[in-house]
């Protein structure tokens, strides 16, 4: 719902999935960034695209671990809502300097 929201409003979406077949289920969707987070250079990939893209906000249903490491990939003055706890864990490694130091 999230791409045909980003696609009716011509915003840059960063997707994240876990496995290569939700790969190619986006991009025949016609997702433009999808990202694999089993990839070894996922974060490095986040980062860059991010930077590039500006993407400020996240969507994010997954909570445990990935919250935190994708609000440490964000910009500066970045928003993260978390609307699921996919994971079934509670949110960690969110840095305190990360929410002080970027706001």
């Amino acid at each position: 719902m999230i791409n045909i929201l980003a696609r009716e409003q011509n915003f840059p979406l960063i997707n994240i999935v876990r496995k290569e077949e939700q790969v190619k289920i986006l991009k025949d969707m016609g997702a433009e960034h999808v990202l694999n987070s089993t990839d070894e250079d996922f974060l490095d990939q986040l980062g860059k695209l991010a930077k590039k893209l500006r993407a400020t906000v996240c969507f994010e249903a997954i909570g445990g671990k990935m919250t935190g490491l994708v609000m440490s990939k964000m910009p500066p003055k970045s928003t993260c809502i978390v609307y699921g706890v996919l994971s079934e864990q509670p949110i960690s490694d969110v840095e305190p300097l990360l929410l002080l130091g970027k706001n």
